[in-house]
């Protein structure tokens, strides 16, 4: 639940939340600064084995190596022409 006052940015984090998981491309109508890359971020916390065995099989080992004190940073990065990135942070 999202709750704030008009223009306090609510939107703006479900778009780049929607962003984040579609990973559409970006036109160049949503950069402010020209050069700058844009980036979300999401953390996944309270991540258990449980979570990751849930998981096909191909993937488990290759997740359960950067989940780190049961959470798991994933990063979106678009560049100036509108492809993107998805990184992880330890």
């Amino acid at each position: 639940c999202l709750i704030g006052e008009n223009n306090a940015g609510k939107s703006s984090v479900l778009q780049a939340l929607s962003l984040f998981f579609s990973g559409s491309a970006l036109p160049k109508t949503h950069w402010f600064e020209d050069g700058k890359p844009i980036r979300i971020e999401v953390v996944f916390n309270e991540i258990v084995d449980a979570d990751i065995n849930r998981l096909a099989e191909e993937h488990r080992i290759r997740i359960k190596a950067i989940v780190k004190d049961g959470m798991l940073t994933l990063v979106r990065v678009y560049g100036q022409e509108g492809k993107n990135a998805l990184k992880y942070r330890i």
